[in-house]
């Protein structure tokens, strides 16, 4: 399996968890604890490029490491916006109330707007983030053609 899809999977593993944690505590409603959702993300793009350029500097070209970013991302994100929607429709249908009281993305909210933000919210900062990290591992990046 793709090691950006491996590591996306395990990404999501920790959104959930770390959801799950806040959901147990109480903290849902403190919409500025949703950072660490970026820490954990940019955190598994590093290990991830960390491990593959070092390990392997010259099979891993700037394009290489871009879509690697990309693929743990899109599946992480999707991953959770699935598990979000199996929690609201099954388990816990006043969450929607929860990120409507956040006043972040307006009223009467639907699972699919909320769905949507999230999908555009968390793979637009893995792209960005992914294009950040990989401004420092390009110097460990030997020259190909696709740098």
């Amino acid at each position: 399996m793709d090691k950006g899809i491996t590591y996306g999977i395990l990404t999501a593993i920790a959104l959930i968890a770390y959801f799950l944690f806040m959901k147990l505590f109480g903290l849902e409603t403190q919409v500025w604890l949703r950072i660490f959702n970026f820490v954990i993300l940019g955190g598994a793009i590093f290990i991830l490029l960390n491990r593959r350029i070092r390990r392997d500097p010259a099979g891993v070209g700037y394009f290489g490491g871009l879509g690697m970013g990309i693929r743990l991302t899109v599946t992480a994100i999707v991953v959770f916006v699935l598990f979000l929607a199996v929690y609201v429709n099954f388990i816990d249908a006043h969450f929607l109330e929860v990120v409507e009281a956040s006043k972040m993305w307006g009223a009467d909210m639907t699972m699919d707007q909320v769905a949507v933000g999230i999908l555009i919210e968390g793979v637009v900062s893995g792209v960005i983030i992914t294009f950040i990290l990989m401004q420092f591992f390009k110097g460990y990046i030997h020259p190909r053609d696709d740098a």
